[in-house]
């Protein structure tokens, strides 16, 4: 989707959450200039997907016409279905790369796999991690906490000979697709041995 047309959405969906957003605030919120906004509600005002109405002072009210709502409804399906193109790929990437840490034992079922991160791509490696039958021991992360997902999250310190907390594992999965080259720097300064990382 071009850049306009994201931002378009984005203001319908602010002027659709209610409220009477001025121009200044949708900038804000969508991190553009104040020029962008304006120009973007001309293009909206002249497509008659919206309609201005006078306010107190000079202030506009931007009310949804029926034809914007429709324009609305068409540009979200789009983004949910970019969106689910964008997951159904990195989740064929994630199966890849996690059988590939079954491969890596003969066939068997790895003795044990660590999650490096907690991001957005943590809980797809998790859902593919329990599809093939990959045991999980826990997560590793520059945040630590107590959990997620059900699983221990602790500092990547704790990543001893191949150990976390107590329990062998032959892989470290780095699940991000982020601040990869920040993670090796990491796991290089924690002597972790790279040989037996899978990075997506």
């Amino acid at each position: 989707m071009p850049e306009n047309q994201d931002h378009l959405r984005r203001i319908f969906e602010e002027l659709a959450a209610g409220g009477e957003p001025s121009q200044r605030l949708l900038a804000a919120r969508l991190g553009i200039a104040l020029g962008q906004v304006n120009r973007l509600l001309r293009i909206l005002l002249d497509k008659g997907w919206l309609h201005g109405r006078r306010g107190p002072g000079r202030r506009v009210r931007y009310v949804l016409t029926v034809e914007g709502e429709r324009a609305h409804a068409r540009m979200s399906r789009e983004q949910l279905d970019r969106a689910l193109a964008s997951y159904v790929t990195v989740r064929d990437r994630v199966r890849e790369r996690l059988g590939a840490c079954v491969q890596g034992t003969a066939g068997r079922a790895a003795s044990g796999v660590v999650l490096y991160g907690t991001g957005e791509v943590a809980p797809i490696v998790f859902a593919c991690a329990a599809e093939l039958g990959v045991r999980l021991l826990g997560f590793v992360d520059d945040m630590p906490r107590e959990s997620y997902l059900g699983l221990p999250v602790l500092d990547p310190t704790h990543l001893t000979s191949m150990s976390l907390n107590g329990h062998a594992f032959q892989w470290l999965f780095v699940a991000t697709l982020t601040d990869q080259e920040a993670v090796r720097a990491r796991l290089v300064d924690i002597g972790f041995p790279l040989e037996h990382v899978r990075w997506l």
